[in-house]
């Protein structure tokens, strides 16, 4: 539908197809992310069991660059383990890693200029 305000046109997407394309953008942003994250899931998967456990999270976590304390390593996997079986599987883990990530980069001290 075309409507005209102050010489501009404007489209109107009816709600529905609206809502069905963002649906289909996060649909697919999240299947990019999930494929991206892979290697990284991989790498951190010690044991090969397709899970992230709380040892496996400390060896992340604990280690350059993100040198968190233990408190902070348990805190952030139980926030995003969502089943509570004590355990990051892959869809856990993307949040889990995009925090921490996200964490690391607010400490990164600044340099003064001079």
């Amino acid at each position: 539908m075309l409507a005209k305000f102050n010489d501009c046109v404007i489209l109107f997407m009816p709600i529905r197809n609206s809502f069905d394309a963002l649906t289909k953008m996060t649909i697919r942003w999240s299947m990019y992310r999930k494929v991206q994250l892979v290697p990284k899931f991989k790498e951190y998967d010690a044991d090969g069991n397709g899970f992230i456990t709380l040892e496996e999270a400390s060896y992340i976590l604990e280690s350059p660059p993100f040198n968190f304390p233990p408190a902070k390593v348990v805190f952030l996997l139980k926030h995003f383990d969502k089943d509570g079986n004590g355990k990051l599987d892959i869809e856990e883990f993307a949040g889990f890693y995009a925090e921490a990530k996200a964490t690391l980069v607010l400490h990164i001290p600044l340099r003064r200029c001079l």
